[in-house]
């Protein structure tokens, strides 16, 4: 299933969806070029419209390696993850963790791997991160594909049409799916293994 979100207080606006999927691997545009390296790094994308997110009108978004997108200055050092709500005026808030956990999408061997983006007009912003593995000392080839589809009602889906083998151990961080406020006062916890 694909939670969908209106970036409203947590318990509303919130509902499960049948599966969607955009796949923009083919039509979007690859990052390549990211804030400080490429396995802990952010790449910052205007939006095409103004993104209502609790209360505040959001213009740019900035894109996570580490599986996360965020909208503020502030970004994460490392591949380690947090429930939702964070820590209240931390140094990271106003995210949405897609599937937030330690991620290296330069290290895939994958055909098309990599983390895209892609507008839609002003209809809506899809960000896919296809075929990225984990960062592991042994560079264990597992991929996982997952997206966010931005909306300008303020909503967004979350979509995982292929998740990797779960049973073993790949990333030394928790798996975060959530969402919180730009403060983290507020916030949705949807996963966190």
């Amino acid at each position: 299933v694909c939670p969908i979100a209106d970036g409203t207080a947590p318990g509303t606006g919130f509902s499960y969806l049948v599966p969607s999927f955009v796949d923009i691997s083919a039509s979007g545009t690859l990052i390549t070029s990211w804030e400080q390296n490429a396995d802990d790094g952010w790449f910052v994308v205007p939006l095409p419209f103004t993104f209502p997110y609790f209360g505040l009108n959001e213009q740019v978004m900035h894109i996570g390696t580490n599986g996360y997108i965020t909208f503020g200055a502030g970004h994460f050092a490392f591949g380690n993850s947090e429930p939702f709500p964070g820590t209240v005026n931390g140094p990271v808030d106003g995210v949405i963790g897609v599937y937030w956990a330690d991620i290296n999408p330069a290290a895939s061997d994958a055909d098309g791997a990599g983390v895209y983006y892609q507008a839609f007009g002003t209809d809506s912003m899809v960000v896919l991160f296809n075929d990225v593995v984990y960062w592991t000392p042994n560079n264990d080839p597992t991929t996982n594909t997952f997206e966010v589809i931005l909306f300008p009602s303020g909503g967004f889906l979350l979509a995982y049409p292929e998740m990797g083998d779960t049973d073993g151990v790949l990333s030394w961080s928790q798996e975060s799916v959530g969402y919180e406020n730009q403060d983290g006062s507020v916030g949705v916890q949807i996963s966190y293994d």
